[in-house]
């Protein structure tokens, strides 16, 4: 299944994927250090909500939302940072999260915010 019928379609099977998880996404493609680049924005996650965000992405979950690469040092094996165009990328401090999380293009990416600070 597309990265856009995860969010867009009217499908049976990408209706029963929305319902399972509200927001939800997916990854779309993979840049050349192995990052997974997914179409979460902005307007799915603000910058207050990161605070309590989790991403859930086959078996593993990234707890940690860095504005820049090198920000936390190496303590989180996975963590998400915004890329340049705008959306959430998962992100592996010197190795490939793509590799790590053994993802394909279009596998889903559930976005969990939690009411707590």
């Amino acid at each position: 299944m597309a990265v856009s019928e995860l969010t867009n379609s009217t499908s049976p099977a990408a209706k029963s994927k929305r319902t399972q998880c509200a927001p939800c996404g997916g990854v779309g493609q993979f840049d050349r250090f192995g990052n997974c680049v997914t179409n979460i924005t902005r307007e799915l996650l603000s910058a207050d909500q990161e605070k309590t965000a989790r991403l859930k992405v086959k078996d593993k979950t990234i707890k940690s939302f860095r504005t820049f690469f090198a920000e936390g040092g190496e303590k989180e094996k996975l963590f998400a940072v915004w890329g340049s165009a705008g959306f959430l990328e998962i992100a592996a401090l010197n190795r490939s999260a793509a590799k790590n999380l053994k993802v394909k293009r279009g596998d889903l990416v559930r976005l969990e915010i939690s009411k707590r600070a």
